[in-house]
């Protein structure tokens, strides 16, 4: 496709140090403009059950989502399109439906009419995205759509990224962000009107990246864990009264404000080397918490100040074994104290270090081994739920 092509042309130069996916990433460029007019995927996840015990059957989430794009070139670089999205999310438990009223059984869908140009040395989509929700909290959040990429030599590249939109907080995606939320908990979707991130990346050596990098971002509706030690009375007789350290989450209206930098260093097809750190400021609009009862204090919690990774990754010359050495640290993170409302705790910083060795036995598939928390920290996921100490772990990876 021309922007590849593009792409390729301007960072010749790194070809070996950067993947097409990565140079797309660094471009703030999420998606490209396929040869075909049509794209639609569909897919229906019948829904997991989600409970507090494991001889529980809990609530059942199912989702069904279509996602689609259409668009047509009007001339050899100029063209317009519309994507749109929609999410159905029914469940089908009485009691989670009671509990969670509005957030339960509704759907959503987005609108993107946009107009893209490519040529020169920039590439630019230009578009406005409204997100609308049906019956549950019917709220409705327009955002931009801007995707611009822009390199003046070889060497250089500046690029702005200006989006928006729902976040989609459904059971299945809350497992992954944090799996002790109170499974009897429908987290609210949360809505940025404006998500912008712009950066300069430029190449000093033909194997050395570097890129500077800010951003601003709007969210209605931010979820923030905190933990809950008081006893749990749902007021249904099928459930139990609960007690212990439960994870919940409040919401506020707030603003992040980003600002990073990243390195990638590559010799020949030997080594590699990343290196990223990230600022972020939080600010919160003056508005009253939707349980402000239970934490007063307005601060993001959990969340991090500074957030650094870090990757070396070696492979032999003569042998199919790459070795990656990891580090991920988080500092500065802070959680609401349950029991006195107006205490703030510090949590650990995390300190995360990994060596993973991988042989790969074909293209497609290879065993690895990995060793975790080299370090042997001792910090909290969320306050009062410690990550696992040294671990050793290993497995069989296959491509499709």
């Amino acid at each position: 496709m021309r922007l590849f092509k593009e792409i390729e042309k301007s960072f010749y130069k790194v070809k070996k140090l950067l993947t097409k996916e990565q140079l797309l990433e660094c471009a703030a460029t999420a998606e490209t403009f396929s040869s075909h007019p049509i794209a639609l995927s569909i897919m229906k996840a019948y829904g997991k059950a989600y409970g507090n015990k494991i001889d529980e059957s809990g609530s059942r989430e199912n989702r069904f989502i279509i996602d689609g794009n259409i668009n047509k070139p009007v001339s050899s670089t100029m063209g317009v399109g519309v994507s749109g999205l929609v999410r159905i999310y029914s469940y089908t438990d009485e009691v989670f439906k009671s509990l969670n009223e509005d957030m339960t059984n509704y759907w959503t869908f987005s609108l993107n009419p946009y107009i893209y140009m490519e040529g020169g040395n920039m590439n630019l989509l230009l578009g406005a995205k409204i997100d609308v929700e049906v019956r549950g909290r019917e709220k409705i959040t327009p955002s931009p759509a801007i995707r611009f990429n822009y390199y003046p030599s070889e060497r250089f590249m500046f690029y702005l990224l200006a989006e928006g939109g729902r976040k989609d907080n459904s059971q299945y995606n809350l497992f992954y962000e944090n799996r002790y939320v109170d499974p009897l908990i429908r987290v609210m979707d949360s809505r940025s009107s404006l998500d912008a991130t712009a950066g300069i990346k430029f190449t000093p050596l033909s194997t050395l990246s570097v890129g500077i990098f800010g951003g601003y971002k709007i969210t209605k509706d931010e979820h923030f864990f905190c933990p809950n030690y008081m006893k749990i009375d749902w007021g249904v007789s099928a459930l139990p009264m609960l007690a212990g350290n439960w994870i919940t989450p409040i919401y506020e209206d707030a603003n992040t404000l980003k600002f990073g930098a990243d390195l990638k260093y590559a010799y020949q097809n030997v080594f590699e080397l990343g290196l990223k750190g990230t600022y972020y400021n939080w600010t919160f609009v003056d508005t009253t918490s939707l349980v402000s009862s239970f934490i007063p204090i307005k601060k993001a919690w959990n969340k991090p100040d500074f957030e650094i990774s870090a990757n070396a990754a070696y492979k032999l010359p003569t042998l199919p074994l790459r070795f990656d050495l990891s580090y991920l640290g988080a500092y500065g993170r802070k959680a609401a104290n349950g029991r006195y409302p107006n205490e703030i705790l510090k949590m650990d910083d995390i300190h995360d270090l990994s060596l993973k060795g991988t042989y790969s036995i074909t293209p497609n598939f290879s065993a690895y081994i990995k060793l975790n928390n080299l370090l042997f920290s001792k910090y909290d996921l969320w306050w009062g739920y410690p990550a696992q100490g040294f671990n050793v772990m290993g497995g069989l990876s296959v491509l499709f």
